[in-house]
């Protein structure tokens, strides 16, 4: 797990410098808000909750809510950026068990609520929206809950790169393309006779469960490929989970009826009851529509999501070359100008030598003609004193005094 965070952060820093070009808040069109929460005191329950709001209308375009005792789930700080990456790797069961949790949000978190988050995010007042999420929580678990959340404004490229399973519609903005999970409430069937154990119930294995009055008459039109017994409000089903509780002699199951649909059992026995089955061929026809559609659906998401890569990176590529070659032609010019100012200095530097030197050269080739008149002029004065002097002798010899 250690290894697997590492490589996220390594993964997280690159991501911080593909968008480091930070986007004013009025630019950033969309408000994120992570939490984590815990409650139930010595065996503490954690749940995660992932909201996407569009600021300018206040609507909540996606709400996540799972719960999850993994430790890299009970470690996990809402300002980290593995939240979604970890969030995404939960299984179809931690988001089940968070279902409920996520209709009582949706339902008691008003317009008003999430137009008052935006003006605490934009003063940086978080702790007055963890109270009045803390608020609407306590009164769903009817217990004390621990709460943590961070929030950020993103802009729609961030969106698109955090979350790829929202897709950009040049019409609508957000479009969330993910199932709705939909939770079928449901009644095991007693078979004493035909029925299997439960205690041999695996993964995969058919099962015949009895659709509630309400959950039929409010599903009935999406659920009609699995009704066997319309008249008895019979559907199959396949076993997604299950569990025996040992401690309290219960066996905890899940049910799944497709991709996107599903419901949940707590069934208190020690494994010798009995539950009703599909005939044969219904169970084979039913894993064979399973496994075509999820094999189908995992063909069209690995399309859409190597698509919306694609997408980004030609529009990263692109934004990246073009911060590049503004970067390399800044850096040429600056180069050039440093060139050019060297070579115009040691041109001025050797025009200056050239100077002296010439000057120089000129002192030197003049200083013989310099030294001659010197000692011409030297040798005159000398005679000349000898010719005064011989006067002078020749005087006094002739006119003695």
């Amino acid at each position: 797990m250690d290894q697997e965070l590492a490589e996220m952060n390594i993964q997280d820093n690159l991501d911080d410098e593909q968008f480091n070009q930070v986007s004013t808040v009025e630019e950033k069109e969309y408000m994120v808000i992570q939490g984590k929460l815990a409650y139930g005191g010595r065996n503490e329950t954690y749940g995660l909750l992932n909201a996407i709001i569009n600021r300018d209308n206040g609507e909540l375009i996606n709400l996540n809510v799972a719960f999850s005792n993994k430790d890299e789930v009970v470690y996990l700080e809402p300002n980290s950026k593995a939240f979604d990456r970890i969030f995404s790797k939960l299984s179809d069961k931690e988001r089940l068990d968070g279902r409920r949790l996520k209709t009582y949000l949706l339902n008691n978190i008003t317009k008003d609520d999430i137009l008052l988050f935006n003006d605490l995010v934009v003063q940086n007042n978080l702790e007055q929206i963890k109270d009045i999420l803390r608020s609407k929580l306590e009164d769903f678990t009817r217990e004390a809950v621990d709460l943590n959340i961070y929030s950020e404004f993103q802009s729609e490229e961030e969106i698109r790169y955090s979350h790829p399973n929202l897709l950009i519609n040049e019409d609508d903005g957000l479009d969330n393309i993910e199932e709705e999970i939909i939770e079928l409430d449901v009644a095991p069937v007693i078979a004493p006779i035909n029925g299997k154990r439960i205690s041999q119930f695996k993964k995969n294995d058919g099962i015949l469960v009895q659709i509630k009055e309400e959950s039929y008459n409010e599903y009935q039109d999406i659920i009609d490929h699995f009704i066997v017994d319309a008249n008895k409000r019979y559907i199959k089903g396949i076993i997604d989970y299950i569990i025996f509780n040992g401690p309290i002699k219960s066996y905890d199951i899940i049910i799944k009826f497709s991709s996107n649909i599903y419901s949940q059992l707590l069934i208190e026995t020690e494994g010798e009851l009995k539950l009703a089955i599909p005939p044969k061929k219904e169970v084979d026809d039913a894993i064979e529509y399973e496994l075509i559609k999820e094999e189908v659906r995992k063909e069209l998401e690995v399309e859409l999501r190597s698509e919306i890569e694609q997408r980004l990176r030609v529009e990263l590529e692109a934004e990246i070359r073009e911060k590049l070659e503004e970067e390399l032609t800044n850096r040429i010019e600056q180069e050039l100008r440093i060139e050019l100012e060297r070579e115009i200095r040691e041109r001025i530097a050797k025009e200056d030598k050239g100077d002296k030197l010439r000057k120089e050269d000129s002192l030197f080739k003049n200083r013989p003609t310099v030294v001659a008149n010197k000692l011409i002029i030297n040798i005159f004065i000398l005679v000349s004193l000898f010719i005064l002097i011989l006067l002078g002798l020749i005087y006094y010899y002739k006119n003695p005094l």
